[in-house]
């Protein structure tokens, strides 16, 4: 068990989660239910991601939101699987700035009704 196996992704995806349904579990308890990591794996995760500034937080960690940087990153994330990506493929950073300058050309055309 280590926090590098809850990855930034799932710490965003499962903050997403909780405030789809806030009366459910809180966003440390589906991290654990999700990846089966203990509780303070998750935490250090949560703690991890808040420091990138891809969630903030008022009192608890457990009741995250995400910010602007962790919303581009989940987007940015879903496109990539959405257009092929391998997920074991290794991610280089070239690969990954090729594949974002096709998400904004993209983005772009649909915005100019191309």
């Amino acid at each position: 068990m280590a926090r590098k196996d809850v990855t930034d992704r799932m710490v965003c995806e499962a903050a997403e989660a909780f405030h789809a349904n806030t009366d459910g579990p809180n966003v440390e308890q589906i991290l654990v239910a999700r990846t089966g990591q203990h509780w303070r794996v998750c935490n250090a995760a949560l703690e991890r991601a808040d420091r990138r500034g891809l969630i903030d937080c008022g009192v608890s960690l457990r009741t995250a939101w995400l910010e602007p940087k962790g919303r581009e990153l989940l987007e940015r994330e879903r496109w990539l699987d959405a257009h092929g990506r391998d997920p074991k493929a290794p991610r280089a950073s070239n690969a990954i700035d090729e594949s974002m300058d096709r998400y904004r050309a993209e983005l772009l055309a649909n915005q100019r009704g191309d």
